[in-house]
């Protein structure tokens, strides 16, 4: 679940060491998302509303898809509305607190070279029990 926005070509030519790129392109990618919510707070809204979209979830079932909210609560939590945000989709806060984890634990990495496995298999656990807890609660208000 980790995000790693910058394409791997790109990053090739500066970092040579695989596990390196990748640690660093998870932080860089991380702070990305941070300073964009922090920033543009709802004109991010405005922003991704030129472009058009669907949930595909929604188009082929008809219900709401289990991050149904997810960016609104996140522009919400910019401007430190969570109780807005929890209203909109409460597992946002997790999945939030798993992106602001990144940031310490990457550049920790980057850091600790011999800390980069562990970092990643922790961030992979850390994401499973965010997928189950976003699947429950979609569940549970299916």
């Amino acid at each position: 679940m980790e995000i790693a926005f910058f394409p791997n070509k790109l990053l090739r030519g500066f970092i040579k060491d695989v596990g390196v790129r990748y640690d660093f392109n998870v932080l860089a990618s991380n702070i990305l998302l941070l300073v964009i919510f922090l920033v543009l707070k709802d004109s991010f809204l405005e922003l991704i509303g030129l472009v058009p979209h669907f949930c595909l979830i929604d188009r082929l079932f008809g219900v709401e898809c289990p991050v149904c909210g997810t960016t609104r609560a996140f522009c919400e939590m910019s401007k430190g509305n969570f109780a807005g945000a929890w209203s909109l989709n409460p597992t946002s806060l997790a999945v939030a607190t798993f992106f602001l984890i990144q940031i310490p634990l990457r550049t920790m990495a980057l850091v600790k070279k011999d800390y980069s496995i562990k970092i990643t298999l922790f961030s992979k656990y850390f994401s499973q029990l965010i997928l189950a807890i976003i699947i429950i609660n979609w569940l549970i208000n299916f």
